[in-house]
């Protein structure tokens, strides 16, 4: 025989080891699903505030703004329970570059009446709202700067004077269709 020892006395020692990290999961379960129906007895009201610094600029709205389109990053996040947390001055932080989240917020805001001013906006302002709209995934207003809109959905042409969504970058569309399919 080796060091190790009699196989039988191994096998019962690894089976030990095995029952009690059972018995330490088990436990981490039962801690879990408590927080979880914690969480479920207290749910965010519509008109609840709701406070939030994107890349260290702070904003104000209501819950009800942020999940009226359901499957954008907000509405997915404050009604499947992300794992969100408040930092210590009360805040929901998004490592986000600021420039282009009030017209984001307004976009919600006034969702599903929204409009987008393409002709006020800089062609670097075009594409972080493309940009900062692929990330929140905020499909109706993607589809206005793709000129696909939805006709709940207004859209203010650009003059020909400025660049439009599709003068400033091509390849969006095609990049959209990749990620969203193309419906």
């Amino acid at each position: 025989m080796d060091s190790i020892g009699d196989p039988s006395s191994v096998i019962d020692r690894v089976l030990n080891l095995l029952k009690g990290e059972f018995k330490e999961l088990r436990r981490e379960k039962a801690s879990l699903e408590n927080v979880k129906a914690a969480i479920s007895l207290r749910p965010f009201q519509p008109l609840q505030k709701v406070k939030l610094d994107v890349g260290g600029r702070q904003f104000a709205t209501t819950l009800h703004t942020l999940t009226q389109i359901p499957d954008c990053y907000f509405g997915t996040a404050f009604t499947e329970r992300w794992e969100l947390e408040l930092d210590q001055d009360g805040m929901f932080f998004i490592d986000r570059d600021p420039t282009a989240f009030p017209h984001i917020l307004n976009f919600l805001r006034d969702y599903p009446n929204s409009t987008v001013e393409v002709t006020l906006l800089t062609p670097y302002e075009l594409h972080m709202l493309r940009q900062e709209a692929l990330f929140y995934n905020i499909q109706p207003l993607i589809e206005i700067l793709l000129g696909k809109a939805p006709p709940h959905a207004r859209v203010n042409p650009p003059s020909s004077s400025n660049a439009t969504v599709d003068e400033y970058d091509e390849d969006t569309e095609s990049q959209l269709v990749a990620l969203f399919g193309d419906d």
